[in-house]
């Protein structure tokens, strides 16, 4: 591995310019709640600056980025089919001129860092709050499908046996391990659109979607569908044992949004180091501070826990649809139309046609629900976080004018915390400091 060169010590950026630009970011994302776009600014900032802090300048024959909207692909019969994450950190080589494609002899293909998925967090409620922190916990597993389905195509798209997917609700990351499926197939890059869906005879003849028959049972034509692509269903769906959780629920900014809570950073530097990334990293805001950083015990608990009551919850739903399909005979009659709606949805042939703002009121209307009621917990609760100090402030309110430390210095650790009853010996705990899940 290339040596970190004393030249290249800090990236040109200073404490006070970044950490105000996230805050700023922070704020637009939260005024703006309902949507996910907002947040594309704000991470893709992160995740752009963490990838400058990566790469010897004197020997660069590859690099560290980050790529929005990666493509991962899969075959699908004579098609690819793909998936879609929000973010992808990946490696990057650089390329002769004998190298004109991906098909070329002597071309080196990027190597997976990990991907991210980003989800809106819908909460009134300040994000630092314990109403916005439940809610997240709450989203983590209704999304997480989705990043279990982009594991299964980044093994099929990438070389490697062990990855890593982020989830991110809001401000708060989810880190997921993912072992490579014993039915997965080689990695593979898609090929071009041209060999994918050559033009029909007649070239003035439309490009029709294909047709297929509605199914009574979703959960059998996915299972059906995944056969075809000699992909493991039971891959996406959640399950106890899999994905492995590293982090759960963490928030990403600390004291005050002056920082990147150590947790982050240690999930960043494990990630990378696991992939076996061979590249430096320059000190920057992502260095660790000196100290045992971890998850908790108890926090990796709480994500069993929750795990467990989505999956009954998953369970019961599957059941009620189940019932509700068998019960309809309409249900299971054949569609010819081409439509893609699910058939479980009733059909309302006489209804009057709603108009798309009509309908889009009706939805805005029925998704004004009230944040469920976050009941008080004991003590043992509290530190159920991380193991971060407790006086180190989470909760931070945007306000520009508050102090920077501009030395790039954010660990304040002065040795000095006597009533600290850690077992633990060298751990720094370091806890959100709520009062309830």
């Amino acid at each position: 591995m290339a040596e970190v060169h004393d030249s290249q010590t800090n990236l040109p950026t200073r404490n006070t310019s970044f950490f105000n630009k996230i805050r700023v970011m922070v704020g637009h994302a939260w005024a703006l709640r309902e949507q996910e776009s907002p947040l594309y600014m704000l991470y893709s900032h992160i995740l752009t600056t963490f990838c400058e802090s990566a790469g010897d300048p004197l020997d660069v024959d590859r690099a560290l980025g980050c790529e929005p909207q990666s493509s991962f692909s899969a075959p699908t019969g004579t098609n690819f089919d793909r998936r879609i994450p929000d973010f992808t950190v990946m490696v990057a080589f650089l390329h002769d001129a004998t190298v004109i494609n991906r098909f070329s002899p002597s071309y080196r293909s990027p190597v997976l860092g990990f991907w991210v998925e980003v989800k809106p967090l819908h909460c009134d409620e300040i994000w630092t709050s314990d109403e916005a922190y439940y809610e997240a916990q709450l989203g983590v597993w209704s999304h997480l499908e989705q990043l279990n389905e982009q594991g299964l195509f980044a093994f099929n798209h990438f070389a490697g046996d062990k990855f890593y997917g982020m989830l991110v609700l809001g401000i708060y990351f989810s880190v997921f391990e993912y072992l490579r499926p014993t039915q997965s197939l080689p990695p593979s890059h898609s090929p071009s659109q041209s060999e994918l869906r050559p033009p029909p005879t007649n070239s003035n003849q439309a490009r029709k979607r294909p047709k297929r028959k509605r199914d009574d049972d979703v959960t059998t034509y996915l299972a059906q569908t995944y056969g075809e692509q000699g992909m493991d269903h039971a891959f996406v769906k959640v399950s106890r044992d899999h994905p492995r959780t590293l982090y759960y629920c963490e928030p990403i900014l600390t004291q005050g949004g002056a920082v990147f809570n150590p947790l982050f950073r240690k999930a960043l530097r494990d990630i990378m180091t696991s992939r076996d990334i061979d590249i430096p990293f320059q000190p920057s805001f992502f260095t660790m501070p000196t100290g045992d950083y971890h998850a908790s015990e108890a926090s990796l608990e709480h994500a069993r826990q929750d795990r467990d009551d989505f999956i009954r919850r998953q369970t019961r739903e599957e059941e009620e649809l189940k019932s509700a399909v068998n019960s309809d005979p309409s249900i299971h009659e054949e569609d010819t139309s081409g439509n893609y709606y699910s058939s479980v949805r009733p059909s309302n042939t006489g209804a009057t046609r709603r108009t798309r703002s009509q309908s889009r009121d009706d939805a805005l209307s029925e998704a004004d629900l009230e944040v469920p009621f976050l009941e008080d917990t004991d003590d043992a609760d509290d530190n159920a976080h991380s193991n971060i100090e407790d006086d180190m402030h989470l909760g931070f309110d945007l306000n520009l004018d508050q102090d920077i430390d501009d030395n790039g210095d954010d660990d304040d650790d002065d040795d000095d915390d006597d009533d600290d009853d850690d077992d633990e010996a060298g751990n720094v705990w370091y806890s959100r400091g709520r009062s309830g899940r």
